[in-house]
């Protein structure tokens, strides 16, 4: 199993040398949005934009689609497995 590994992440650090840059995209996960307050995601959803050119055009309507984004997240009728 080691040496399926081994390569694995070798081959994962080959395709995205920047491996760190793809860590923001955590902010999506639902259980972070329902344990944090209500500013969560902020700076992350800025970090997203500025490694995205086409994000960093529309960042207002990125920081507006965030913000409706959290609201349904936290809605009762959004069941989080």
């Amino acid at each position: 199993m080691e040496p399926f590994l081994n390569a694995l992440t070798e081959n994962t650090e080959t395709r995205f040398p920047h491996i760190s840059s793809l860590s923001v995209l955590s902010v999506f996960c639902p259980k972070q949005i329902l344990t944090n307050n209500a500013k969560y995601g902020e700076v992350k959803m800025s970090r997203l934009a500025g490694q995205f050119p086409r994000l960093k055009e529309r960042e207002s309507d990125l920081v507006a689609d965030w913000d409706s984004y959290r609201l349904r997240v936290q809605s009762p009728e959004l069941k989080v497995l």
